[in-house]
């Protein structure tokens, strides 16, 4: 953006070789155009790899304190959403294991408030669940495992962005409690989605860091999810209007996977890969405390122990 030249103090090529990064002696700056040039590039045997001189352009991410708080929910198929608001066990409405059961018996539940996420809280048998405006929700729908589902954006308030059109995912009650603390005049929140079932951390969302600590390659997921953000994120007026000429600030990421990284090799690599993928999610969006939030399921029902 009309600066001076930005100083690169090494450049390091991937193991597997699709990939140079380079290290800055100062961070960049946020919400700014940054134009790259390369010249007299070779491979690593010296041949030529392209004539003269090529150039590419990119823009940092924002950090607006003004603008739409945005928070990232990533993993897999429970932060897809498999919750249900009102089939519970054995196929009945209302029955344990819904969220209505939750909201009917809220009482039974003091550390939590399940009929606040109710028009009628008084009501609970019968209300309709809370929807608002002034949290959005934006992904695709990764029930399949497979990157371009259905994209589901919109207004928070089931059901949304499930595994199907019947299904929640942890997005409802979090946007709830986030669209009930920013209150302040424009403090709207986005909720990002980048989630697909059975994908691992080991493999699918392989953080660079663990490829430059451990071997591997860098994981398909990860990168599909800092396209997916950066896709909303580039175009926010065009994905909510009602949001055009609006900045934006990442305040938080949350993280729901684990069970795809029960067996070996991953499960070992775990306590290393998970904080590589905080430290790198954090050097990508610029941000060395994002607060980073990790949620667990019991995956083998009550009194389960795996």
């Amino acid at each position: 953006d009309g600066g001076s030249a930005v100083t690169i103090t090494d450049a390091s090529l991937s193991a597997d070789k699709r990939t140079v990064s380079l290290t800055l002696d100062l961070p960049l700056s946020f919400d700014s155009t940054y134009n790259v040039s390369f010249s007299n590039l070779t491979g690593v045997t010296g041949e030529p790899l392209a004539a003269g001189s090529t150039s590419g352009q990119f823009d940092t991410w924002d950090d607006d304190p003004t603008g739409i708080k945005v928070f990232i929910l990533a993993g897999q198929s429970n932060m897809v959403g498999y919750g249900m608001t009102e089939d519970g066990s054995n196929n009945t409405d209302g029955g344990i294991g819904s969220l209505r059961y939750l909201a009917v018996n809220n009482g039974l539940y003091p550390e939590y408030d399940y009929t606040s996420l109710l028009e009628t809280p008084a009501d609970p048998a019968n209300s309709a669940w809370r929807n608002r405006s002034d949290v959005k929700v934006w992904g695709y729908n990764g029930h399949s495992g497979n990157f371009g589902g259905p994209l589901q954006k919109g207004d928070l308030g089931p059901p949304f962005t499930g595994g199907n059109i019947a299904w929640i995912g942890p997005e409802y009650a979090f946007g709830q409690i986030l669209g009930d603390f920013y209150t302040g005049a424009n403090e709207d929140v986005l909720i990002i989605k980048t989630a697909w079932g059975g994908h691992s951390l080991g493999g699918n969302f392989r953080p660079p860091s663990a490829v430059a600590d451990r071997g591997g390659v860098v994981g398909a997921s990860y990168l599909e999810m800092i396209d997916n953000v950066r896709e909303v994120l580039s175009g926010l007026g065009a994905e909510f209007p009602e949001w055009s000429g609006r900045g934006y600030q990442i305040v938080g990421f949350g993280w729901h996977q684990g069970v795809s990284d029960g067996s070996e090799p991953f499960a070992t690599e775990y306590k290393d890969n998970l904080p590589d993928l905080i430290g790198d999610v954090r050097a990508e969006f610029g941000k060395p405390d994002l607060p980073f939030v990790i949620a667990s399921t019991g995956m083998m029902g009550v009194g389960g122990t795996k």
